[in-house]
């Protein structure tokens, strides 16, 4: 199978994770020793499937009514980097607020599945659900800057 057909199995299993709210199907699409850099001003990306799992199982306590499309994707050059746009709605669980993201996501594919993961998106209706949370989690600050221990995007 073609690297942009994994790409394009990819998003369309973390779509199903994210509206289903499901953190176990959410970790299965991402290797062991992965990274996922929610935030380009968290000081660390979350690193492996427990932190992962973790902030995922965040969204059920937050988020409702989620709905999530993609496209169009694209490859970094000759990388292993893949891209997509996409937007999202939700609502909030606690207030009801509905909620609008468009973003770009971009994945380092390893095999059939994501060795890392960063994305940079806005928002339309308020403040996101649980990002100021999960990034004062201890957990999640423990080091340097994500970006002086990740390779760049360019040289892959």
């Amino acid at each position: 199978m073609n690297q942009k057909t994994i790409f394009q199995r990819v998003l369309t299993e973390y779509k199903k994770a994210w509206e289903t709210r499901d953190p176990d199907l959410a970790i299965r699409l991402f290797t062991p020793t992965t990274t996922y850099q929610e935030d380009p001003f968290d000081t660390r990306p979350m690193r492996g499937l427990r932190e992962i799992r973790a902030y995922w199982a965040e969204v059920p306590k937050f988020q409702k009514n989620i709905s999530f499309t993609y496209g169009p994707i694209f490859q970094l050059g000759r990388s292993k980097v893949w891209g997509a746009e996409w937007s999202a709605r939700y609502t909030k669980v606690k207030t009801g607020e509905k909620v609008k993201l468009k973003g770009v996501l971009f994945c380092e594919l390893r095999g059939e599945r994501i060795q890392r993961f960063w994305e940079y998106w806005h928002i339309r209706g308020g403040k996101p659900s649980f990002r100021a949370k999960t990034s004062k989690s201890t957990s999640l600050q423990r080091s340097k800057s994500a970006f002086a221990t990740q390779r760049n995007p360019r040289t892959l």
